[in-house]
């Protein structure tokens, strides 16, 4: 069997040797056998070329299918029915992309489930270590422990804004400012004491002398 340029090449020659005798049947036998064989090159050339085209469709649906993009896979399929409307791999691709869709957007749905149960649990946690943290505040509040009180509140602000918690800060600065003013005034009545009683001292010793 001649390969199709072969095919050209012989065709070229014969209608070459034809034109030289227009009467030689032989030749023009041989043009008429080599049109032929060229016109079913081309239908096999177009048969390959149809069949490559429909093949890489079902590819690229295969492929978009396997990466869960259900409309690129849909459009693969559809365009592959296209050139084969009743073409059985093309209709079970489809099939399979509304099954796989399915499967996929119920396990979407159950893991969107699952990351908010999650995060649910966390925001929950978080809360609670929160609250033990007012909680440990608002003890030595009680206690009149300002100065921790004053730490934990801070600590608390710190996991999250709250204006109860800001109010209680405020609290407890006050009570710690009091506690200092107390301090302060002790000393100073103590001073003041050690004062007043230095004169009498000095009598008494100077009774004690004579």
């Amino acid at each position: 069997n001649l390969e199709e340029a072969e095919y050209v090449q012989a065709l070229k020659n014969f209608k070459n040797a034809l034109s030289l005798d227009i009467d030689n049947e032989e030749a023009q036998k041989a043009v008429n056998e080599a049109e032929s064989a060229l016109r079913a090159f081309e239908k096999q050339n177009e048969a390959k070329s149809f069949e490559n085209k429909y093949k890489n469709h079902i590819s690229d649906g295969v492929l978009a299918l396997k990466r869960n993009e259900f409309e690129d896979a849909i459009d693969a399929f559809n365009k592959a029915l296209e050139m084969k409307p009743t073409d059985k791999t093309a209709l079970e691709g489809l099939k399979r992309v509304e099954e796989q869709r399915i499967e996929f957007e119920a396990a979407e749905a159950e893991r969107l489930k699952r990351e908010a149960r999650a995060a649910k649990l966390k925001q929950e946690e978080f809360q609670k270590a929160f609250d033990a943290v007012v909680a440990q505040g608002d003890a030595l509040v009680e206690g009149e422990k300002f100065a921790p009180a004053v730490v934990k509140y801070d600590q608390a602000l710190k996991m999250q804004d709250d204006a109860g918690v800001r109010e209680k800060l405020e609290e407890a600065r006050k009570g710690l400012q009091r506690l200092k003013d107390l301090a302060e005034q002790k000393s100073k009545d103590a001073a003041d004491a050690l004062a007043a009683n230095r004169p009498r001292e000095r009598e008494q010793l100077a009774e004690i002398i004579e």
